[in-house]
């Protein structure tokens, strides 16, 4: 990627201005502008956009700079995580709904096991011999298994399970471990390495394929140290193992012989092991999200809508709960929302990031997403004025900031919550009152994407906290005058 100044030098030589003419036209100091183009300071947004129109830049270009603005302003490290982050909380839904467009390996059983090493090379090979062995086992052994450790950061093991979710492997026990590597520098390539994982991991493992369950652990050796080791990871069938190489571009099938060394490996690092996924009903996600402590100071959250119980009261919460459901339910729900409440009230700061589309269910139509509505009625006109005026006070005062997501450049499609360093947990809806959730616990990867979000108004990605305000108060005005129409 070019520096900020080498483009702003090749854009305005391209222009039909000179320094002191765009300079002139654009308002901008003709000495910042100069220095800036030398390279000898950095130039402010505001500065930029005064030129940006007069260069007279194509998509593409304009993209490019205002990615090496971002750059200078963050650094090129960061800025990488922070795409690969991009791109996971974009793309979840592109991965699902392509899994079933993959183009399926034909699947022929073997018509005897195998009882010898052998060397297979080439993806396609190596899947295609795994299935037929899986093939074998689903017609001779009572108990069929494909247990695999390793990294989960391309297309082979997606590849891989795509083609075992035809009906006839319905009874496969499918079981993945992923090492996430300890990453102890900040500019450590194993931090990249977690990111990449994870953006090809999550979609996966979310999109609730069959058969197949995740558990994660952390690896204490930084990843590039396996470039010296020919076939790091394996996969373990019924009666073989398979070893293979980083690149999955060769693999060595070992007989049934090597099976129990690799079985008792496989199990102790499982025993150590944390699953990746949980299904949970709406009370529990409710105590995992205020299951706050004395020590959690931040919250950071990527959400359809803003984690608007921050600012809802007892009263509020007693009103709006349906008290058609069964009595016992509607204290239960009372109290976790209760405790959210004042558990996240508790919070030095928090940055809640939320959607139009979340904003608008709410303003117009008073639902929270958080509760579903056959639990809680749409809070009314009164009440939704009333949290927004809170959510206006919060972000005046700044220990709680709430901001809107320009869906131009940016459409997350799952959403995030964590505390601190303590926890990161991925979620979305699975059923009416189900929330499929992802739990880490990595130091790392939780600092990055807590980072992400602190940085999105750089990125341009939100409205600022005094633009989000204003379309709150904007919000609140059309409530009052709907309201009193209505009377």
């Amino acid at each position: 990627m070019k520096q900020l100044n080498e483009l702003l030098k090749e854009f305005v030589e391209k222009s039909n201005y000179t320094v002191y003419s765009l300079s002139f036209i654009s308002k901008v100091n003709r000495t910042t502008l100069q220095r800036a183009i030398n390279g000898e300071r950095s130039i402010s947004k505001e500065n930029l956009d005064k030129i940006v129109p007069y260069l007279n830049l194509t998509l593409n270009e304009k993209a490019d700079l205002e990615a090496a603005f971002t750059v200078s302003q963050i650094g090129e490290y960061t800025f990488r995580k922070h795409l690969y982050i991009k791109d996971l909380l974009e793309n979840i839904d592109f991965v699902t709904s392509n899994a079933a467009e993959e183009e399926e390996i034909p699947i022929v059983s073997l018509s005897s096991p195998v009882n010898e090493s052998r060397l297979v090379k080439g993806i396609f090979n190596i899947i295609k011999l795994i299935c037929q062995i899986v093939a074998y086992n689903m017609e001779n052994s009572e108990a069929p298994f494909l247990y695999a450790l390793s990294p989960f950061h391309n297309r082979f093991f997606r590849d891989l399970y795509d083609q075992l979710q035809l009906s006839f492997f319905d009874n496969l026990e499918i079981l993945h471990i992923v090492p996430f590597f300890r990453a102890p520098r900040e500019d450590s390539g194993s931090s990249l390495f977690n990111l990449e994982m994870l953006s090809t991991l999550l979609p996966f493992a979310l999109s609730d394929r069959q058969h197949c369950s995740f558990s994660y652990y952390y690896e204490s050796a930084d990843f590039s140290s396996l470039s010296g080791v020919p076939m790091p990871y394996y996969v373990l069938l019924n009666h073989n193992v398979v070893l293979i190489a980083q690149d999955y571009q060769s693999a060595f099938i070992l007989p049934d012989a090597f099976l129990h060394p690799y079985r008792k490996h496989f199990e102790k690092i499982l025993h150590s092991s944390l699953p990746l996924l949980d299904t949970l009903d709406t009370p529990t996600l409710l105590s995992v999200f205020s299951d706050t402590t004395i020590n959690t100071g931040y919250s950071y959250a990527i959400e359809a809508q803003p984690c608007l119980t921050y600012h809802a009261d007892a009263s509020m919460i007693a009103r709006a709960i349906n008290k058609k459901i069964p009595r016992q339910e509607q204290q239960v729900l009372s109290q976790k929302l209760l405790a959210q409440c004042e558990n996240l009230r508790s919070l030095k700061k928090a940055v809640s990031v939320f959607s139009k589309r979340g904003y608008d269910d709410f303003v117009k139509n008073g639902i929270i997403y958080q509760v579903p509505g056959a639990l809680m009625r749409p809070l009314n006109a009164k009440e939704r004025i009333t949290i927004l005026e809170r959510l206006i006070a919060s972000n005046k005062e700044g220990n709680r900031e709430y901001l809107l997501i320009k869906s131009s450049v940016f459409r997350p499609r799952i959403e995030f919550f964590s505390y601190d360093t303590a926890s990161i947990m991925f979620y979305i809806m699975s059923g009416e009152n189900e929330f499929r959730t992802c739990i880490l616990k990595e130091p790392n990867l939780i600092e990055s994407f807590n980072d992400f979000v602190m940085h999105l108004n750089v990125h341009g990605y939100t409205y600022s906290a005094e633009e989000t305000a204003d379309i709150f108060q904007s919000s609140i005005t059309k409530l009052r005058t709907a309201s009193d129409d209505a009377v």
